[in-house]
């Protein structure tokens, strides 16, 4: 199993797969050139979802060859690579901050609010985690309500949008590079909820995997594109906090919205959940850019001199 997945008993399809933790996101500029920073989120973000993939499968094997103990043991220790290749890492040294936690967590927040591109950039999150977000969670109630399914079905359709995560993070650095991070932060929220709408509207289980691998491609660009935002407006001093700030964001409108979703769905059937969330955030990014033409123009824009909060070196 790859380090740091679920166990295979906790299903992967609740989780709104993210870039790996926050700790692990705001070293990733010390690491590699800022031309590189797109392809090296794509890929951490793909080798995690990978593991969504290929660990429950792996640990499926080893409970049914040696049982539950061994499949712990064997998480357990997958951690070790992790620790062994962050003590091979030199990073530089960087100034270090001390404040209160919840003045520390008010300046990132403030930093996000004021940034006119991290604005931008939240919203967009806020948005894409309200209306998209919800069809990871949805997926076995798909399956089993609408495509009248079986668990077999449920894998496969789970694997097919991690397939889409992990093609997508293979090709998401060169990418970037060529059509630059906004283009592909815009496609991905426009695109998203249009194969999510095919996705809603499949009528079998082939269709569903066919659309659900592209809504978990442009799921996943959209995500990586509010992360490397993130990470490249932050100064290094409140990095963390900012890219904490979008996890934060992430879990908590994502736990909301699936379970409004879910409440709707069994009210009104999934299928026009699914759809309608779709349907409105394409109209809320339609009224955008018919009220503010040139709205995310911004994050084309260098960010502007932040102060440097409380540094003690």
């Amino acid at each position: 199993m790859m380090s740091g997945q679920p166990s295979p008993f906790i299903s992967a399809k609740a989780i709104p797969y993210t870039t790996p933790f926050p700790s692990f996101q705001a070293i990733l500029p010390e690491l590699v050139p800022t031309s590189e920073l797109g392809g090296a989120i794509g890929l951490s973000s793909a080798s995690w979802n990978l593991g969504r993939v290929i660990g429950p499968v792996a640990g499926i094997f080893v409970y049914q060859q040696w049982g539950i103990g061994w499949v712990l043991a064997v998480n357990a220790a997958s951690f070790f690579a992790v620790v062994i290749a962050l003590l091979t890492i030199t990073l530089p040294r960087q100034p270090n901050t001390r404040a209160p936690i919840l003045r520390a967590i008010a300046e990132g927040f403030r930093f996000a609010r004021d940034e006119p591109g991290m604005r931008i950039t939240m919203l967009a999150l806020c948005l894409n985690s309200l209306c998209v977000a919800p069809f990871i969670g949805l997926i076995p109630s798909v399956v089993e309500k609408v495509l009248h399914g079986d668990k077999g079905d449920v894998g496969w359709l789970i694997t097919a949008q991690g397939m889409g995560a992990v093609l997508m993070g293979v090709s998401f650095g060169q990418l970037t590079r060529r059509y630059g991070v906004r283009t592909v932060m815009l496609v991905a929220i426009i695109a998203g909820p249009i194969a999510l709408i095919v996705y809603g509207l499949a009528p079998n289980i082939a269709v569903a995997a066919i659309a659900i691998l592209f809504v978990g491609a442009l799921y996943f660009a959209a995500l990586s594109s509010f992360s490397t935002t993130a990470q490249l407006r932050a100064p290094a001093a409140l990095r963390g906090r900012v890219v904490s700030l979008n996890q934060v964001i992430l879990g908590s409108v994502y736990a909301f919205s699936v379970n409004i979703e879910g409440q709707l769905g069994d009210r009104y059937g999934l299928r026009r959940v699914t759809v309608g969330g779709a349907v409105l955030s394409l109209v809320i990014l339609a009224v955008v850019r018919i009220a503010r033409p040139g709205y995310s123009k911004a994050l084309d824009d260098a960010p502007a001199p932040t102060p440097v909060p409380a540094l003690q070196t």
